[in-house]
């Protein structure tokens, strides 16, 4: 879009020098922020230029670090609530680097590992908490503590992370793999919901090219039923490696401690090379694994790869007596983009202004009929590797195509006119005041809330900012935005519904 020379609001002296700025290589934030306020920078132009030169700056109290082992680990010293920590394992490895003949196996490692720990039920009775989750490209370990034993006073961290280390060198004695084997099997059985059934079409449907729309995490339970001790053994060895693992530690703790119980504890383990994919299992190389270990092991047919007159859409119908009312769901893949920049932070914001304006129109139609739910979003999803763009609309079922009209054409709209200069205004008010309002909590946001956010990041390959600095990258990326260069990003974030049957145009992943 165009940049106008409009002047920017607080903005001070007509004639004010930039030469500093400009002629620098590099820009810190800060020095934009001191730019902007003291009237250094005049212009949106000015400001954009500056916004290209900046690296957006690391969370001032994390530390990452990495064992000689290749073990990675992140430690953030956080103040709520007071007086406790949480450890979490995630080994990088789940249910998409399965052979065809382990489908389930992440899982029942993940059962066997943890619930058969010895050191792991040190930890009962001191009012932590402990349990563990498998998905698509993870699974991760999990214990939040008090920081000292309530019955002694003594450290706890010492504890857990003992408990998280047990799991990579797991024993997997007969007696507790059958036990694990009849809990999983339980679980199956309980998992197999409408609900579930209809994730599972969707997942399918959207990643019908690679591997991921047969290995979903329950497994297979013919398969669960036969494997041998040894049969898990192996999995665990192949894939439970120092060098494929992150370590975070989070909450009431000191940095230095517990950098050094880190080295002490986990430190011994070895080093190892990944495992060796057999012909038959048909592994994309390279894929995004090899790239990045926090994804899984696959590639993606991306948005515009199939366009209209070309070739066919990809229409999935499920249809089942359990469900009560009709749904639809439009899908875009598009790769993770890296937010390391404030040019990038910029992007990123301009996609999130877009979807926000779309889904308070679609919110307008919402009210029963013909639509009685719609939601469209734009998020990263680590678990599956790639940023989606999703539609999803409930229908009145007898008037569905009145819905879906209705919705459709809001795309349309927005494509072809954008949004108004107040929609974008208000957009960008209600931005700034979240935004301020996590800033004014600072250290106080959960440990829970940070460490999602923190492994989102990471796996991710952004920048992990605290909600300060975060407040402050917001204010300068919305200072100089103009409604033009909103709405170029507006015409390609809706372009596959907008444009849906135009030749040419990009066919959207997946129609359910």
């Amino acid at each position: 879009g165009r940049r106008g020379r409009a002047r920017l609001q607080g903005a001070r002296g007509a004639e004010a020098a930039m030469a500093p700025l400009d002629k620098r290589e590099t820009v810190t934030m800060d020095a934009v922020a001191e730019g902007l306020e003291t009237g250094e920078i005049q212009d949106a132009e000015t400001l954009s230029q500056l916004v290209e030169k900046v690296t957006l700056p690391k969370h001032p109290r994390a530390r990452f670090g990495e064992l000689p082992n290749g073990l990675a680990y992140c430690i953030l010293p956080n103040a709520a609530p007071a007086g406790r920590f949480e450890c979490h394992l995630e080994v990088c490895a789940g249910s998409a680097d399965e052979l065809v003949t382990q489908q389930g196996m992440a899982h029942m490692c993940e059962h066997v590992s943890y619930m058969g720990s010895k050191k792991r039920e040190r930890l009962f009775g001191t009012s932590s908490q402990t349990n563990a989750q498998t998905d698509f490209h993870h699974t991760v370990y999990w214990a939040s503590c008090p920081t000292l034993r309530p019955s002694s006073g003594a450290p706890m961290l010492p504890l857990a992370l003992d408990a998280l280390c047990d799991v990579m060198e797991a024993k997997f004695e007969p007696s507790r793999v059958e036990k694990e084997r009849a809990a999983i099997l339980s679980e199956a059985a309980m998992v197999n919901t409408i609900d579930y059934r209809v994730e599972v079409q969707l997942l399918s449907a959207l990643h019908a090219e690679n591997r991921l729309r047969t290995r979903f995490p329950i497994g297979q339970v013919e398969q669960i039923k036969a494997w041998t001790n040894n049969d898990v053994k192996a999995y665990h060895a192949a894939h439970y490696r120092p060098n494929n693992a992150h370590l975070y530690v989070i909450g009431d703790v000191d940095t230095d401690e517990a950098e050094q119980l880190i080295t002490r504890t986990f430190g011994h383990l070895e080093e190892q090379g990944p495992p060796e994919y057999p012909p038959e299992e048909a592994m994309v190389e390279p894929n995004l694994k090899s790239e990045n270990r926090f994804l899984p092991p696959v590639s993606h047919e991306w948005l515009g790869t199939r366009s209209h007159g070309r070739d066919d859409p990809r229409v999935h119908i499920f249809q089942h007596e359990l469900m009560q009312s009709f749904s639809a769901h439009i899908f875009a893949k598009v790769p993770v983009e890296p937010i390391r920049t404030l040019s990038d932070y910029r992007d990123a914001m301009i996609r999130r202004i877009v979807v926000v304006a779309l889904q308070i129109r679609l919110n307008v139609h919402a009210r029963g009929k013909p639509i009685v739910m719609a939601e469209f979003s734009h998020l990263d999803s680590p678990r599956e590797g790639c940023a989606v763009c999703a539609l999803d609309l409930v229908l009145e079922t007898d008037d569905w195509e009145n819905g879906l009209s209705i919705a459709v054409r809001e795309f349309k709209r927005m494509s072809e006119h954008g949004l108004t200069e107040m929609e974008l205004q208000r957009c960008l008010s209600a931005l700034l005041s979240d935004s301020e309002q996590l800033a004014a909590q600072g250290d106080r946001m959960t440990n829970q809330d940070q460490l999602q956010y923190l492994m989102e990041n990471v796996a991710c390959d952004h920048t992990f900012m605290d909600a300060l600095q975060t407040h402050q990258a917001t204010r300068l990326v919305t200072a100089g935005l103009s409604v033009g260069e909103v709405n170029e990003v507006a015409k390609d974030v809706c372009r596959h519904i907008a444009n849906f049957g135009s030749e040419g145009e990009p066919i959207p992943s997946s129609v359910v």
